[in-house]
């Protein structure tokens, strides 16, 4: 029985490590896709502040750069609503690592202490049969 669940402690183990690598990519993926979005964020602010400049200039010779700063600000928002959802994303992903994370050490305890359990009965064999 003792080696039977250590079998199914080991095959649990390794989905464990498994789910882990994918989990880690996954975060990986996300970080990057974030970082990414972030970036755009960060240029369509700088190019909404510099429409901003160029349509209060407009204002006074009657062009009509407020459509595109308008446009500019909407984009904004969305890529902003967009990296919010990707972070929220990211933290859910290292929540379930570190939940995958403190399950797989959990079973490495388990497997260890039934490891040991087996060797301490498989010496206590080898003794009685001496």
């Amino acid at each position: 029985f003792m080696e039977s669940e250590l079998v199914r402690m080991q095959k649990e183990h390794r989905i464990l490590e498994r789910e882990k690598a994918t989990l880690e990519f996954a975060l990986h993926e996300s970080k990057q896709d974030l970082d990414r979005r972030a970036k755009i964020v960060e240029k369509n602010t700088r190019r909404l502040k510099e429409l901003d400049t160029i349509a209060e200039r407009a204002v006074s010779r009657g062009e009509g750069l407020a459509a595109e700063r308008d446009a500019a600000q909407a984009q904004v928002r969305i890529l902003q609503t967009e990296v919010t959802g990707l972070a929220e994303k990211e933290r859910v992903a290292r929540s379930t690592l570190a939940d995958t994370k403190a399950r797989l050490s959990d079973t490495q305890a388990k497997s260890q202490k039934l490891e040991a359990e087996l060797n301490e009965r498989e010496t206590q064999v080898q003794l009685r049969e001496q």
